[in-house]
């Protein structure tokens, strides 16, 4: 039901605005190509090509909604591979050019320009550790893109860590030794030193509080390898236990946030104490393991192939048991994890499946992915090709 201002608005929308408007849409112009004479109506063409300009902007919307892919304003110098790791809320992608760290939104938040011959990068909280593998002995700790560190060791370095409170460990080739473990604290001060004298370290870790390390050596006795861990207690000043894997090269250690220690191999991931007590252990005997992730506190995800040459990535529990596998289409080129989901880049594209191996969403990547980061939200991926950088949604 109309009442009397609605109807007083529509007499004089008649009686005034409406000849004007007429009016208006009635005047005509010429265009002259030549020969050709053409009449047309400049209110009506200017109403038509701003509805069709609003058209294509809500298509473009419409079809980036569907796809939820946002390519980002990075860009990613050709024949330098990015890699990619999660910081706090970011994703920072890295290479031998420096670092740059991409938030939520595809955007920079911030970036670090150092070359690097051969990067070496850990992040764990805010930290980012930068260290040169090729024999500079560059090494420098930043947070949220700011130098704090900057580390003299004066030696090759052969691996290095940072915690989420700051504390840096390496581990450097030294003069009448297999090898050095150093700690500092977040001041960059050296607070303890170990010298290896057994067996070349591998790698090494230490607790968020800087008190425990973990130590991976590698022993070898003609063609048989051996590897042996060596946990010590900071506080103590000493070694507190020792463990051996015999026929196995230790390729990573890794404490997580509630100081379990995570032993990989080349056949087997093995649980540690911080005080060297053995737990579970997963064989990877025979599996061909490929890429596999330790990023969550959730579950490890590991990508092998099953005995008809397919691509699984299996999932385990804290605790080392089976909870899921998915069996890919093709080959699985990279992985990310985030809490209990993990998002692999194969022939169809990019997947996410939970822990059980349910896959929960399919996405088409445009470029060739080389590395995913898994942004801490778990809603969306960075995805790295090798020209572009894909912020995309998962979830």
């Amino acid at each position: 039901m109309r009442n009397k201002y609605i109807d007083k608005g529509i007499s004089i929308y008649k009686e005034k605005m409406k000849p004007a408007v007429d009016t208006l849409f009635s005047k005509t112009a010429v265009f002259r190509t030549g020969k050709r004479k053409i009449v047309y109506h400049p209110i009506k063409l200017a109403a038509v090509i701003i509805a069709a300009v609003l058209a294509i902007a809500l298509l473009g919307t419409f079809v980036s909604m569907l796809s939820g892919s946002k390519t980002t304003d990075v860009y990613v110098e050709y024949g330098d591979i990015y890699k990619a790791k999660t910081i706090g809320s970011n994703v920072m992608i890295y290479n031998n050019k420096g670092a740059k760290a991409i938030d939520r939104k595809g955007k920079i938040d911030w970036q670090i320009s150092q070359s690097l011959s051969e990067p070496l990068v850990e992040c764990d909280g805010k930290y980012v550790l930068f260290a040169d593998l090729a024999g500079n002995h560059f090494a420098a700790s930043y947070k949220n893109g700011k130098l704090i560190n900057e580390y003299k060791l004066g030696n090759d370095i052969i691996s290095a860590k940072i915690t989420n409170k700051g504390y840096a460990v390496f581990a450097t080739d030294t003069d009448g030794y297999k090898g050095k473990v150093t700690l500092f604290n977040k001041k960059g001060r050296e607070i303890y030193a170990w010298n290896s004298g057994s067996g070349y370290i591998a790698d090494v870790d230490v607790t968020d509080n800087g008190r425990y390390l973990a130590v991976a050596q590698i022993n070898t006795d003609g063609d048989a390898v051996s590897t042996k861990m060596q946990f010590i207690d900071t506080s103590r000043g000493e070694v507190i236990a020792t463990a051996e894997r015999n026929d196995e090269a230790a390729v990573e250690v890794k404490f997580t946030s509630s100081n379990q220690l995570l032993l990989v191999t080349d056949n087997h991931i093995t649980e540690y104490s911080k005080n060297g007590k053995e737990g579970f252990s997963i064989s990877l005997e025979g599996k061909e393991a490929s890429y596999y992730s330790l990023d969550s506190d959730k579950m490890i995800a590991v990508s092998v192939m099953d005995n008809r040459g397919n691509s699984v990535l299996e999932m385990y529990s804290m605790s080392g048991k089976l909870k899921g596998a998915y069996t890919a289409t093709g080959e699985i080129r990279t992985l990310a994890v985030c809490d209990s989901n993990a998002v692999v880049a194969e022939q169809k594209g990019i997947v996410r499946v939970n822990s059980r191996g349910k896959v929960k969403k399919v996405i088409s990547a445009e470029n060739d992915v080389k590395s995913i980061g898994y942004y801490s939200n778990g809603k969306r991926i960075l995805a790295v090709g090798a020209s572009v950088a894909e912020n995309i949604a998962v979830k």
